[in-house]
């Protein structure tokens, strides 16, 4: 206590030598002070005065959908894309699939397999029902009507048959050697039957297993939605089993995505909201996952999102907005509060110097939130009190009333053309010699579905054609004499049938080659390759002519390792036409940054979508070879971290305390005091305003 008193009587002694520095003018207590304020600022004691004060926090963050991780089930290599970016997939669609060269090589090797048994068994049979075969039914029918004209025969007539018993005995024998051989046959056919029945059925069944297998080669949609996400490779690339390689998003579940908000926090929190375009939007926190795609929690190196619901029913919020979310975590309303430097402690706890106009008091405080400069009285003072404290508040004479208006940050990047789908348009032909005899396209051409690619002449095979339809007529032979017993013959019947579905549709394919005439374009795109040909030159079959870019999955590529840009952002691309003149194209992002994605998913790029006659006009420009890096890169612009409809305050009129933002405003008495508010952000220019001050309201300026 004689510290504290001593530490009062020196605080006095201070005052009273103020005072008596007044040269010799009437002693008065606030000039006195006003002689030792330094220039622009207050006196050195302010007043415990009512603030709200509120301690938070605020996220940066996106909308995103929800997003759907996919992956292959087992080990594969990647062959090509089926749905990209900003297309809709139905539940069950194929994404991404993965190379079935192998497989089809041992499915086209079954096939031959199950034809040529086929046609083994059918010599086979050939060999079984052979002219021996029919004589021996004939000598059986033969002996048989010996023996039962014998077996028939009177006593009397048998009596007079002087060779009776040794030509019926004979006859006997003969038949029963025919009857013999006609079993061994027989067991010899249905055996032979048996075994390719057998044969058949387990090669169908390895058919089918493999077809199968060449089916889940594949990365099919779980819920119908839209593909978000896709993992880059190329042809023939290695993917293990279980790593996500693409994503598809529910743009009807939309979450905000933002930096890493602990669970403790949230449960300690007094409130938290979202703010998009200036309005307030209830949230639901979402705990992370502890692993699998599509988490709610996402990492790469040390950076974890977390996901929160957004609450909106009126459906204005839109994939690809900004949002910020705002955690309070305590709040008091009309707080009597005093600068925290003000604020001393000893072993007593905290205490103040309260100012009566004439001395200064110690004076014990309870006190409670600690928010920026100011820090709440729970007791010890009272609204009004003065107390001995050197925070100063500047004088600024200028002032301005503070608006609504828009803030964002921009996204600069080099982009370039992206050819995910393209088709590499090969000769059809199979069977028979094809000839070139046009080349009808060129590099970066853009062409329509059903536009001429080339034209060609067909040497059909006449010979193979001619010996196929008299391998048809047999089958269909052969089906007859098996359908006369039909219960007896069914599985053969089955059997015979699908040979014969299989040469109508050989034929119907080697009559078709033989009648084409030109490679047309399957669909329409940008020609990005052509191989060279002379008239005349050989077309081998599946040898390719050019590739073919698909229209409408034709995007520009941007690198983006920050995952600022996200599905929905709208980005301008700057570029030059073939004449050399400056234009640009408005396109679209279509693909969710990586705070929605898992690490295995996150590339670090991005890509937009333009126009088909935007993106026309820029592959053209790559025609030639002069300056094709040049020309084949554009200035990305994307409008990011984008908030409309909120107030701004200028940087310059901010004072930043602890986390905590200030401006300066006058009170009824035209004196300056600060007041705070909650800053969802900023640009470089300007503050936008979450909470604290409204529109209209007048701030001073430096």
């Amino acid at each position: 206590m004689r510290i504290k008193r001593a530490i009062g009587l020196l605080c006095i002694a201070t005052l009273s030598l103020s005072m008596l520095a007044s040269c010799g003018k009437e002693a008065d207590l606030s000039e006195g002070i006003e002689l030792v304020e330094p220039v622009g600022v207050t006196a050195n004691y302010a007043v415990a005065e009512r603030q709200d004060l509120v301690s938070y926090k605020v996220y940066g963050g996106k909308v995103v959908p929800k997003v759907t991780e996919l992956s292959f089930t087992t080990n594969q290599r990647f062959d090509r894309y089926g749905i990209l970016p900003g297309n809709e997939a139905q539940k069950g669609d194929t994404v991404i699939y993965a190379s079935t060269e192998e497989l089809d090589k041992k499915i086209k090797a079954l096939k031959e397999k199950i034809t040529a048994n086929d046609e083994k068994y059918e010599e086979a049979m050939k060999d079984f029902y052979n002219k021996n075969y029919y004589e021996l039914e004939s000598s059986i029918d033969y002996y048989s009507q010996i023996v039962n004209n014998f077996e028939t025969m009177s006593d009397s007539a048998k009596e007079a048959y002087t060779n009776y018993g040794k030509e019926y005995n004979k006859y006997k024998y003969l038949k029963a050697q025919a009857v013999a051989s006609m079993e061994r046959i027989q067991e010899n056919i249905k055996e032979t039957q048996e075994l390719y029945v057998l044969d058949r059925d387990y090669d169908n069944l390895c058919l089918r297993q493999l077809n199968t297998e060449r089916k889940n080669v594949l990365v099919n949609a779980k819920e119908s939605g839209t593909v978000v996400a896709i993992g880059f490779y190329d042809n023939n690339s290695y993917i293990q089993k279980d790593v996500p390689v693409a994503a598809t998003g529910d743009f009807n579940d939309l979450r905000i995505k933002t930096d890493m908000v602990y669970k403790s926090d949230i449960k300690r929190a007094v409130e938290y909201y979202a703010v998009v375009n200036g309005k307030r939007y209830e949230v639901e926190f979402v705990e992370p996952e502890t692993k699998g795609s599509g988490t709610t929690t996402s990492t790469e190196g040390a950076t974890s999102y977390s996901t929160f619901i957004i609450k909106d029913e009126s459906g204005t919020v839109k994939a690809g907005d900004f949002a910020t979310v705002v955690v309070i975590n305590q709040k008091k309303e009309n707080a009597l509060v005093v600068p925290s430097e003000a604020i001393k402690s000893d072993t007593d706890g905290f205490f103040v110097y309260v100012y009566d106009g004439e001395k200064t008091t110690y004076t014990p405080v309870k006190t409670g939130i600690k928010s920026g400069f100011y820090t709440e009285i729970l007791s010890g003072l009272s609204e009004g009190d003065r107390i001995a404290s050197e925070f100063k508040i500047k004088n600024k004479t200028k002032t301005k009333e503070v608006s609504k208006g828009k803030i964002n940050v921009m996204f600069n990047e080099t982009g370039y053309i992206f050819y995910p789908k393209y088709e590499n348009i090969n000769n059809p032909v199979e069977y028979g010699v094809t000839y070139i005899t046009e080349l009808c396209v060129k590099q970066y051409e853009r062409v329509e579905k059903g536009q001429i690619i080339a034209k060609i002449k067909v040497s059909g095979d006449t010979i193979n054609i001619k010996r196929q339809e008299r391998n048809l007529q047999r089958a269909r032979e052969d089906l007859a004499e098996l359908e006369k017993d039909a219960e007896k013959n069914e599985k053969l019947i089955r059997i015979k049938k699908e040979s014969i579905a299989d040469l109508e549709e050989l034929i119907k394919d080697m009559k078709s080659d033989a009648s084409k005439s030109s490679i047309r374009a399957p669909f329409s795109g940008i020609i990005t390759s052509v191989n060279r040909f002379e008239e005349g030159d050989i077309l081998q079959n599946n040898q390719t002519v050019c590739s073919l870019a698909d229209e409408n999955n034709c995007f520009i590529f941007v690198e983006d390792k920050a995952g600022q840009i996200t599905c929905g952002n709208k980005a301008t691309i700057k570029y030059n036409d073939e004449s050399g003149q400056e234009q640009n194209a408005e396109g679209e992002v279509v693909m969710v940054s990586n705070c929605a994605l898992s690490k295995e998913l996150d590339t670090g790029y991005n890509v937009i979508r333009v126009s088909k006659e935007d993106f026309a006009k820029m592959a053209a420009t790559n025609r030639g070879f002069d300056g094709w890096w040049r020309r084949s890169s554009f200035d990305v612009t994307v409008e990011v971290r984008s908030m409309d409809n909120v107030v701004l305050v200028p940087k310059s009129a901010v004072t930043l305390e602890s986390g905590v933002t200030y401006v300066t405003v006058l009170d009824e008495n035209n004196k300056p005091t600060l007041k705070s508010f909650i800053a969802g952000g900023s640009d470089n220019l300007n503050y936008w305003v979450v909470d604290g001050l409204s529109e209209g309201t007048k701030i001073c300026l430096e």
